[in-house]
């Protein structure tokens, strides 16, 4: 972090991750492996007119490897990702932060781009062996998040996050699929070019509160909201909105003094 002048800082980061999975047969005597160096660069400034207001903007990249769960299998459908380089994202963020009722509470609200420009799809000529990084999917959005404290025993945290734009720009999936044999096509249930990824509700947020009854005991309770969504790779299915509950109870640990939840 360098400042510029007393209100005005630039921030940079660099980040490097060496990712290595190995997958071995012990019964075959075969297995894939795969090693990647990554380097993630971050940017940003920062403004800061007084003590209880500040505003930001960054950049930032970030990668998701080939190492998911049985994808190095030998023999497996997705055992084609151990020789497909690491997918690529790209975040922009612009954002602001403010204290209120004499610090007592913290806004914070961003509105933000996120980009994944290098998704992996299948390569229809190689669809056994090899896999593309010719996909393409965006999300645009705003972030707002309030914690405060309504007294001294009383705390209060809030979030909503709010993606009205999110789109897959680029996908080599058909709208429909043939049969070679009898060449009739139906229509293809998996994602396409043009709508909404899954997992990617419009609205989603959580409530969360926490009481000290005394110095030794504080319970707390939240609801947790996501709106309706498509489930992962299939346009045909919406699953409904749904609210889920959480309770804790938290005491200091008897050895050490650090809190522990139940």
């Amino acid at each position: 972090m360098v400042s510029i002048t007393p209100t005005l800082k630039l921030l940079g980061g660099l980040r490097f991750d060496h990712f290595t999975a190995k997958y071995r047969d012990p019964v075959a005597g075969v297995g894939n492996d795969r090693s990647d160096n990554l380097w993630s660069p971050r940017i940003g400034a920062l403004y800061q007119p007084n003590d209880v207001s500040s505003y930001y903007v960054s950049f930032g990249t970030s990668y998701n490897t080939s190492g998911d769960t049985y994808q190095f299998t030998p023999g497996s459908p997705t055992n084609r990702s151990f020789n497909t380089d690491p997918e690529k994202s790209r975040n922009f963020e612009l954002g602001g932060k403010w204290e209120l009722f004499d610090k007592r509470a913290s806004l914070g609200v961003a509105a933000f781009y996120s980009e994944k420009y290098n998704e992996r799809n299948t390569d229809p000529d190689f669809a056994a062996t090899q896999e593309l990084l010719s996909g393409k999917r965006h999300a645009a959005g705003m972030e707002f998040n309030l914690a405060g404290r309504i007294n001294p025993k009383w705390e209060v945290f809030f979030n909503h996050t709010w993606i009205p734009e999110a789109k897959i720009d680029e996908s080599n999936v058909p709208a429909t699929t043939c049969n070679a044999m009898t060449g009739v096509c139906s229509p293809n249930g998996a994602q396409q070019k043009g709508d909404r990824p899954a997992l990617t509700p419009r609205h989603s947020g959580s409530l969360w509160t926490t009481y000290r009854i005394t110095p030794k005991l504080r319970v707390g309770g939240g609801l947790n909201y996501r709106g309706e969504q498509n489930p992962e790779g299939n346009r045909a299915v919406l699953a409904d909105s749904f609210v889920t509950g959480d309770l804790m109870g938290n005491t200091p640990s008897p050895t050490c003094g650090r809190p522990s939840s139940t």
